[in-house]
C-alpha cells in the first residue's frame, strides 16, 4: 500500500524547532477545492496554541497523486528509539557472513 502526496511548501512560512526541523501536519481532504487540490500542510501547533484555538500557519497545499486500491493504512505510535535500542538490535544481528540472504 502506498500513497504519494505532492505538496508546495511555502518555505518562508516554516518553523523550525530546536533541531533544525520545521514539523509540519498534512491533511487529505474527502473532496478537492476549486485548484485541484485536496491536500494541506500547516504548522504543527503547541498545546497552550491549539488550547487557545490559535489558528492554523498553512504553509502549503497539494493533491494527492497516487494511492493504491488498499487506501491509507493508519500508522500506530511507537516510541522513538534510542540508540541503545539500535545498538541492542545491532548486537542481536546475525555475525557478518552468517546470513541467511541466499546471495
Amino acid at each position: 500500500m502506498a500513497t504519494i502526496i505532492k505538496v508546495g511548501i511555502k518555505v518562508a512560512d516554516l518553523k523550525a524547532n530546536d533541531k533544525g526541523y520545521a514539523d509540519i501536519n498534512v491533511a487529505i481532504n474527502d473532496e478537492i477545492n476549486q485548484w485541484n487540490q485536496n491536500a494541506s500542510a500547516w504548522n504543527v501547533q503547541t498545546k497552550e496554541e491549539r488550547d487557545a484555538e490559535t489558528p492554523r500557519k498553512y504553509v502549503g497545499n497539494g493533491r494527492v497523486v497516487f494511492t493504491t486500491d488498499e487506501g491509507i493504512t493508519k500508522v500506530e505510535y511507537k516510541a522513538e528509539t534510542t540508540n541503545a535500542d539500535f545498538n541492542k538490535s545491532r548486537q542481536d544481528a546475525p555475525a557478518a557472513g552468517s546470513s541467511d540472504l541466499p546471495f
